[in-house]
């Protein structure tokens, strides 16, 4: 077995985010992995949420993936009654490696296997639904922001998926999101799918949307043993979201229900 070295960030109550390094993930990537206070208070099996990063965040430092995203959320405050497994790779996503460390989480965690999702901006983007299409069978539910798709897009019509982008993005295009979904469109009418654009919003202001509770209770309505999959159509995400980022966070004050 591989060593494991762990670096432990305490938060207020119970929570910890672990630094894994070359760890028994075989075939897979290094990756912080926050454990929520709930894990651990009975036998229950707790939900698991993979971030993947985008392109500014990829390296050797695994620190870089706390910059933003769900574990800079929880350092600011966000409770968030989930696993959540934040790799880093190194010039772009591998849905295999992915899930080879989502295998090994599992093996390690008692983690809700009908109950894994999937989100990612960016570089993170084109991952989520990369990862997404080559498990569409696993992932309950996935959010892609400003991000794309190399994959094969019709396995992307099976599962509850939510894809945002803003109109004024010039490293990646809304015309990406768009490809998407047209083609989720032609398949089912976009059942299972909502699209949301945001008007006059750049790249990077969509990182602000990682630090709003809608975002974790949209994914955690969803489970694979919903007969049909269907899609929860009950939460906003917009530029209002965008603006308002960062409201009722600080102190560790903000449960995700």
């Amino acid at each position: 077995m591989l060593a494991l070295l762990l670096v432990v960030c305490q938060g207020a109550g119970a929570w910890s985010i672990k630094a894994h390094r070359n760890a028994s993930a075989t075939g897979g990537y290094n990756f912080m992995l926050y454990t929520p206070d709930v894990a651990g208070k009975d036998t229950a099996r707790v939900p698991l949420i993979v971030f993947l990063h985008g392109a500014s965040l990829q390296g050797s430092d695994l620190k870089r993936v706390e910059r933003y995203g769900p574990l800079d959320a929880v350092h600011k405050g966000l409770d968030i009654p989930a696993y959540v497994l934040a790799p880093q790779c190194r010039g772009g996503w591998n849905a295999q490696k992915v899930m080879n460390t989502v295998q090994w989480v599992k093996s390690q965690h008692r983690i809700d296997s009908t109950r894994v999702y999937v989100i990612g901006m960016s570089m993170g983007g084109y991952g989520t639904l990369d990862f997404a299409s080559a498990y569409a069978s696993q992932v309950a539910a996935a959010i892609g922001i400003c991000g794309g798709v190399n994959a094969p897009i019709d396995p992307l019509a099976t599962l509850p998926l939510w894809i945002l982008h803003g109109t004024a993005d010039r490293p990646v295009p809304i015309s990406c999101s768009e490809r998407v979904v047209q083609r989720i469109r032609q398949i089912n009418k976009g059942e299972r799918l909502i699209f949301t654009r945001l008007p006059g919003i750049d790249h990077g202001q969509p990182a602000r949307l990682f630090y709003r509770h809608e975002m974790y209770e949209w994914l955690l309505e969803h489970n694979l043993n919903q007969e049909g999959r269907p899609v929860c159509r009950r939460y906003t995400l917009d530029n209002r979201s965008i603006r308002n980022a960062y409201r009722n966070l600080p102190g560790h004050g903000r449960t995700v229900r």
